[in-house]
């Protein structure tokens, strides 16, 4: 399934479908859904009393040296690699993993935006997980382009 970021309604995204070509040996057309979502449902257990974080200096990544920062409460793990000067995002894994039902993982990467933000230019999404009698493998490439600013809004300022 190819689809194009075309507007937001409420906080989520709204996608036009490009093409949605079936696979080979299925009947069946594949489904556009966001993996993203499923898994972001896991996040807030990160947030919890019980989750550990770390951090590790000197990390090498893309010649240069990044720290990682990471977080863990089970069933998820979330680690990003940033600039140390800066802390400007490099990449960021999300990681979900239940014992007999499956495992996920989003992992993104950014690079450096005009005129100073990091932008995410590319993400891989792999899920596998247990059906009652087979396993499912999911795997989503997405690649992000032609980002643009968005302009401010107009209003009456006082002051």
């Amino acid at each position: 399934v190819t689809k194009t970021l075309i507007d937001w309604k409420d906080g989520k995204p709204v996608y036009r479908t490009e093409s949605n070509e079936e696979l080979s040996g299925e009947r069946r057309r594949a489904k556009a859904f966001d993996p993203s979502t499923q898994l972001a449902r896991f996040q807030d257990r990160l947030y919890k009393p019980d989750a550990m974080a770390s951090r590790q200096d000197g990390i090498p990544f893309d010649g240069a040296l990044a720290t990682r920062l990471e977080a863990q409460a089970a069933p998820v793990t979330a680690r990003v690699l940033v600039e140390p000067a800066t802390g400007a995002l490099l990449r960021s894994e999300l990681q979900v993993a239940v014992p007999l039902m499956g495992r996920a993982s989003i992992t993104r990467h950014f690079r450096a935006g005009e005129p100073a933000p990091r932008l995410p230019h590319s993400a891989r999404i792999d899920m596998r997980f247990r059906r009652t009698l087979d396993t499912i493998q999911l795997t989503v490439a997405d690649r992000y382009a032609g980002w643009g600013p968005v302009p401010r809004p107009c209003g009456n300022s006082a002051g």
